[in-house]
């Protein structure tokens, strides 16, 4: 009885190696654009805040008002770029994830086509593995009866 070998084991491999790097690349996506969502969110909680500090201040000159309005505005774009980075990174991340059903049923396939072909084998193997007892018990009969 020879071995089982499925014919594209190296192909099954490649793939599996494949969809492994895009679940990585999905993951270091979704990891970045949550990341830039946090920025935004901190962004906007430290405008807020500069909001509340302005408003408890006592004295305000002419000069801080727009000090401060340059430092909001900053905020502001640097909020929306991240909000736009982010964007951007999920539509990435909704591409990437297309690869990674494509890879997926790739492996998917692979993997059904090497158990047909191993359940094909075993059968193979156990219809040898009958004949090879029918044989021997045949044989033995055989033999006892000359005696």
């Amino acid at each position: 009885m020879k071995r089982f070998v499925f014919p594209l084991d190296r192909v099954l491999r490649f793939r599996r190696l494949e969809m492994e790097r895009v679940e990585a690349h999905l993951s270091e996506l979704a990891f970045r654009a949550q990341n830039e969502r946090q920025t935004a969110a901190e962004r906007r909680a430290e405008a807020l805040q500069s909001g509340h500090q302005l408003a408890a201040r006592r004295e305000l000159h002419g000069a801080d008002f727009r000090i401060i309005r340059h430092w909001l505005d900053r905020l502001e774009a640097e909020r929306n770029r991240s909000l736009e980075a982010s964007e951007k990174l999920l539509q990435k991340h909704h591409e990437v994830l297309g690869e990674l059903i494509e890879a997926r049923r790739k492996v998917k396939l692979l993997e059904i086509l090497r158990q047909r072909k191993l359940d094909a084998h075993e059968l193979g193997v156990a219809r040898q593995l009958e004949t090879q007892a029918s044989e021997s018990y045949l044989a033995k009969r055989i033999r006892e009866r000359q005696r």
